[in-house]
């Protein structure tokens, strides 16, 4: 059984190697994720070059469950998967059908892969699909983007779809422009869309560039009807440039979006900003979090509301190499921890974040080493993030051997990177990310009372604020 792509420090079962990858595509990746019931995770994706359109099934602790190549166009782009009234899954995309034209197109599959059905659609007018969500009643509701493609000409629209439950009549077909004061716009596809918890409305969101190039682009967050009606429009205007790539659906029945904005004309420093609105659209307040250090720009803006209220935001830093963000705010915006999950000569895209049970979060993207492009999976427990502000992963200086180990192991530390051994800590997690240990540093741990599995050696050195983590297994 193939594995897929993890970074070292986080949930493994099994010694990575050189084949844990999970097919040697061109360029291949995540491009949405979902949790399934029994915590679970589902993901769709492509290849880059467009030779497939894939889902996979993949087991909690990240091992392939199932994986299915659908028999559809190869130049189909799959961006959204949701869960259907009957217990099955719906995933959305748009298939090309030539001369840079394509249809949206749908594909329902059960939780164990085989595809039930797939059917193309016909709307009125040029209709980029973004989220479908099947309502009680048993009819689709599908939010888009409809108009001209042409990157400098035309008007874009926002746009919902309402079929009935066989997908064979169009009950609603409503499309709202997105700015309306110019003739030249550059509309990018909607973020994926999210369905209230009682499934009467559906929130999204979608950025309008007046200049069609990045400059003086504001974002867009829409309420939508079950009828596929806009019941209203928020523009977000933050700089020259706002871009928002994630929203949510609060517990509170209140939305937070976020993305990344500039106040100058030409973007070479963004930061990332957080919204909340209230279920009327009214912005209660907003953050802006500095992202010194991040490179330029942040990129593949996630949110996600955790457990007490607090919110999850991650984020690819944009540098070489592109690393992953974390961030976790209060429910406020207020930010209370901050690391960067950094692997040396490795770029990493974020697309998908979830929640699974027993808060342990799932990040799905793409990864690539030296142009070998993989799927990229990430599974971490909350627990292990904490007040540090850098964290590197298998960093040079820091060796553990043995590794794998019996009893004891032995930390081998460069003297020149770590010169003062009283300023260094030790903290050991194991795979849940309970915390073991936390003290003073020691050359050569005990662990010979801890049971067979994985576990995560943490050193932080207090003079600069960092910590190094290390993967070790007990046999």
């Amino acid at each position: 059984m193939k594995k897929i792509i993890f970074f070292p420090f986080l949930l493994l079962s099994h010694l990575l190697t050189a084949q844990a990858d999970f097919y040697n595509y061109s360029n291949a990746g995540f491009s949405c994720m979902i949790v399934t019931p029994d915590n679970r995770l589902i993901a769709c994706g492509r290849t880059y070059g467009g030779d497939h359109a894939e889902l996979w099934g993949l087991e909690p602790n990240g091992d392939e469950a199932w994986h299915t190549t659908l028999p559809v166009s190869p130049s189909t782009y799959l961006s959204h998967i949701s869960r259907t009234n009957d217990g099955n899954y719906i995933v959305s995309g748009d298939a090309s059908v030539g001369m840079g034209f394509s249809k949206p197109l749908l594909i329902k599959f059960k939780p164990t892969g085989q595809m039930l059905w797939s059917m193309m659609l016909h709307p009125p007018t040029h209709f980029k699909l973004g989220s479908t969500f099947q309502l009680p009643d048993g009819s689709y509701l599908m939010v888009g983007v409809s108009g001209s493609y042409d990157s400098y000409v035309g008007t874009y629209n926002h746009s919902a779809f309402k079929m009935d439950s066989t997908l064979t009549n169009t009950l609603a077909y409503n499309e709202y422009p997105i700015e309306g004061d110019t003739f030249f716009t550059n509309a990018h596809l909607p973020v994926r869309a999210v369905l209230s918890a009682d499934k009467k409305f559906v929130v999204s969101t979608t950025v309008d560039n007046a200049s069609g190039s990045i400059i003086d682009s504001d974002s867009y967050v829409y309420k939508w009807s079950a009828e596929g009606e806009q019941i209203w429009k928020t523009q977000i205007n933050n700089g020259q440039y706002d871009d928002v790539e994630a929203c949510t659906i609060l517990s509170d029945s209140t939305i937070v979006i976020t993305g990344i904005y500039n106040e100058s004309t030409w973007p070479n420093y963004h930061e990332l900003f957080l919204s909340k609105l209230n279920w009327d659209g009214d912005i209660i307040w907003q953050r802006f979090i500095d992202s010194t250090g991040l490179g330029d720009p942040p990129k593949g803006v996630e949110v996600t509301e955790l457990d007490g209220g607090d919110l999850l935001i991650t984020a690819i830093r944009y540098n070489t190499p592109f690393n992953i963000l974390l961030i976790i705010t209060d429910s406020v915006g207020t930010e209370k921890h901050r690391l960067f999950l950094e692997r040396p000569d490795h770029e990493d895209f974020v697309s998908s974040t979830v929640l699974m049970a027993e808060n342990r979060v799932a990040i799905g993207g793409s990864q690539d080493q030296f142009w070998d492009h993989k799927n990229l999976l990430v599974l971490f427990p909350l627990s292990i993030i904490s007040g540090t502000r850098d964290i590197s992963v298998d960093p040079p200086g820091f060796q553990v051997f043995p590794n794998p180990f019996h009893s004891s192991v032995s930390l081998d530390l460069d003297a020149q990177k770590f010169p003062d051994a009283a300023a260094l800590r030790l903290s050991i997690f194991n795979s849940d990310g309970i915390r073991l240990y936390n003290g003073s540093f020691i050359q050569n741990p005990d662990l010979k009372n801890y049971p067979p599995g994985v576990y995560y050696l943490m050193l932080t050195d207090k003079t600069c604020a960092k910590s190094f983590v290390r993967r070790v297994i007990k046999q």
